[in-house]
């Protein structure tokens, strides 16, 4: 019940905080359009890193304390995998911001825009898919563990099956918005009566 409390409040901090990186008012030429997709784009990616590493802080500290206090040795090992997978998520979650803080809007024109739409959301469905393979890692280790009598394998097998839940939820959420994104951007593109270039819909 507490694990699955964990997931449902982290799944309305996702929502809140992925909310507050949108609503761009509305552009007026293809540059402009260009940039704040970038903007918006960067912003969401940017919130996601943050959600990542404030999860991977709180099970760090939660997960250490947990260990060292906790008398059940299911919950110890529970607590222990929680915070050794999360240093590895804190990593991620400082490069990749780091990462997005320093690309600037008006350094893609249209066609890089598209493509780095892309291939964000193409990395994020890879980690969805790795997310699954998590969890069945976990329920293998809990099956193992319950059929072992090993608190070791109980305990990181639940652990497991939590943290790939979570970043689950998180890659489906932030491969959702930078979809959106990516689908509203392509909407104000068209081409125009010339064929081959691009122009914003709405501007003639």
């Amino acid at each position: 019940m507490k694990k699955t409390l964990i997931l449902f409040s982290a799944g309305l901090v996702l929502g809140f905080v992925f909310s507050r990186a949108e609503g761009q008012s509305p552009p007026e030429d293809m540059d402009e359009v260009t940039r704040q997709s970038n903007a918006q784009r960067i912003a969401t990616n940017k919130a996601g890193m943050l959600v990542l590493g404030g999860w991977a802080l709180t099970n760090i500290g939660v997960g250490t304390a947990g260990y060292l206090l906790s008398e059940d040795d299911e919950w110890r090992y529970f607590h222990q995998m929680n915070a050794g997978w999360n240093i590895v998520n804190l990593a991620i979650a400082t490069f990749g911001y780091l990462g997005e803080a320093g690309k600037e809007p008006s350094g893609f024109n249209w066609l890089e825009t598209i493509q780095e739409g892309e291939f964000m959301q193409k990395a994020l469905l890879l980690n969805a898919g790795l997310d699954v393979g998590y969890m069945a890692l976990g329920g293998l280790l809990w099956q193992k563990g319950h059929s072992e009598d090993s608190p070791r394998f109980v305990g990181y097998g639940q652990s497991l099956i939590v943290q790939g839940a979570f970043l689950m939820v998180f890659d489906l959420t932030l491969f959702a918005l930078n979809h959106r994104i990516s689908a509203d951007y392509m909407m104000m593109l068209s081409p125009n009566e010339n064929g081959g270039q691009i122009s914003v819909l709405g501007t003639f």
